[in-house]
């Protein structure tokens, strides 16, 4: 098997809450650390939650695992609470964006990086769909259009809410991206029953591995997909 250009992780880490109620970065941190993964994108991530005891778990998580971090908050609370996305990375980081997307029920966002690998740029995107399907169809439709338009090799990761039949993945699709992840179940953790966190890429990307890793650090089964790049004409 040819070695892989990057490794990446998506994780819906559920603020470091696992099921059994506890709250430890440090289990999200060992999971994260143990895939080799050189880009990790987590979602539901706090910074100065009360409920995660203000803690800045955006600075916590790049520092354990030496990192780069690119922070994305959908959601902002007094005394400079926050919650969102975030993309970690160990690669070179040449630029970043954060973008929220459309829906109506709660914000949601994207989170952009382009880093640098021995094939050149490409671009990962982080993303956290909503529950409704309505708005997760306009999301899919905004990130498409993002992605469209950015010009390299693009990876787009992250918990979608949607098993891959769904509307949303066929917006996708028909955008010509093409999954890259696991085809099990990622919900719940313990006994997972749907399939709601993917990797997707553009014209070029190859899946040589991928798998959910069981694990009971949050209430999502984290992906690991170790991807080759194919060039394009």
């Amino acid at each position: 098997m040819p070695e892989p250009l990057l490794t990446l992780i998506t994780y819906n880490i559920h603020h470091g809450a696992g099921l059994d109620r506890q709250i430890s970065l440090a289990r999200i941190v060992g999971v994260a650390a143990d895939s080799g993964a050189q880009v990790a994108c987590f979602q539901e991530v706090d910074c100065r939650v009360a409920r995660t005891r203000r803690a800045h778990q955006p600075r916590e998580l790049a520092r354990a695992l030496k990192m780069k971090a690119v922070y994305g908050p959908t959601i902002k609370w007094p005394l400079g609470a926050r919650y969102g996305n975030l993309l970690l990375t160990s690669l070179p980081l040449t630029t970043c964006h954060t973008y929220l997307l459309p829906g109506g029920v709660e914000q949601r966002g994207l989170v952009e990086a382009r880093v640098k690998t021995s094939a050149g740029e490409v671009a990962v995107y982080c993303t956290h769909f909503g529950l409704a399907p309505d708005e997760r169809q306009l999301q899919a439709t905004r990130t498409a259009e993002i992605i469209a338009a950015c010009g390299v090799p693009a990876l787009l990761a992250g918990d979608l809410n949607e098993e891959p039949g769904g509307p949303s993945h066929d917006i996708l699709r028909a955008a010509g991206l093409v999954s890259l992840g696991v085809t099990e179940p990622t919900f719940p953790a313990d006994d997972p029953a749907i399939h709601i966190d993917h990797v997707y890429g553009t014209e070029g990307w190859k899946a040589l591995d991928a798998y959910a890793i069981p694990s009971l650090a949050s209430d999502h089964r984290p992906v690991v997909v170790e991807l080759g790049l194919r060039p394009t004409a």
